[in-house]
């Protein structure tokens, strides 16, 4: 069975800012590309969102395959390979007792990632992962249409 490989990337302009997120999923040789825009927001945000439409579009084509996630997003890697689980355990709260950013966005990630496999891969950023360049160029690109 073929896996699932997502590239996600956000952007932001100002942070905050106008910001972008795209993902690139590739599914079965085939490519698709989900990427939206806000208004006001801030990178690490439109990071987590790349994740999360990305989840979603995955969820919705009901496959049931190995997903292997590029990020260049040390924020979202972390978030999700060192640090959630002591999140759940603290009632979303960091060991100082603060709550943790971007709440709503990492319990909803949580909830996507529930029965699904899935692996993380970090890539460079601007370096020479075509691919990960490319879904940051796309976001960057929806970020931008909000400038304009």
């Amino acid at each position: 069975m073929e896996k699932i490989v997502i590239y996600a990337d956000g952007s932001c302009i100002g942070n905050p800012g106008p910001g972008g997120f795209a993902a690139l999923i590739l599914i079965d040789w085939k490519k698709e590309i989900v990427k939206w825009k806000w208004h006001d927001t801030t990178n690490n945000q439109m990071e987590l969102m790349a994740v999360i439409q990305a989840l979603m579009f995955v969820e919705k084509s009901h496959l049931d395959r190995e997903i292997i996630f590029f990020l260049d997003s040390q924020y979202v890697l972390h978030g999700v390979t060192k640090y959630m689980e002591k999140w759940l355990t603290n009632w979303w709260r960091l060991a100082t007792g603060k709550p943790v950013k971007n709440q709503e966005q990492w319990k909803k990630l949580h909830e996507l990632m529930q029965w699904k496999t899935i692996s993380w891969q970090r890539v460079e950023a601007h370096a020479t992962d075509q691919l990960n360049n490319q879904v940051d160029e796309l976001a960057r690109a929806e970020a931008m249409k909000l400038v304009r």
